[in-house]
């Protein structure tokens, strides 16, 4: 099977993991009200119905690494320590906002964005190269 970026199916490759179609396990929905969110792991499978209102849907994806964690990328990730220290400095420490939506933390937010999709983008060509050529 090939291993490929934004597949669902990548997620049963991982240990420990199945993907929904190795499963035997049937789940039902849940709507949730407006105002809710749902938390779950980044591998479980979940959808929700088209968005028809007049405005977007948010999302926000979460990791909690220890500090030795490295990425392995020529961009500098930037990170928030929420305890402890960092006695490894393998990213830009940022602070939490001192404000909602003032313009220093939507500087800081754009930053850590872009460094973001620029090392998103390094892995997954990385990945394509890494992978080229094998069997679908």
């Amino acid at each position: 099977m090939r291993h490929a970026p934004l597949a669902w199916r990548t997620a049963s490759t991982a240990p420990g993991r199945r993907s929904w179609r190795n499963s035997t396990r049937r789940t039902g929905g849940d709507a949730l009200p407006a105002g809710s969110f749902s938390l779950h792991h980044e591998y479980a499978a979940h959808r929700s119905a088209p968005n028809n209102a007049s405005h977007r849907r948010i999302g926000i994806g979460l990791n909690y690494v220890p500090t030795h964690v490295r990425v392995d990328s020529p961009v500098r990730l930037c990170a928030m320590l929420v305890r402890g220290e960092d006695t490894h400095g393998h990213f830009d420490l940022v602070e939490p906002p001192a404000a909602e939506r003032d313009a220093a933390a939507l500087a800081v937010h754009q930053r850590v964005s872009d460094r973001y999709r620029e090392n998103y983008q390094i892995q997954v060509a990385r990945h394509e190269r890494q992978f080229a050529g094998a069997a679908v």
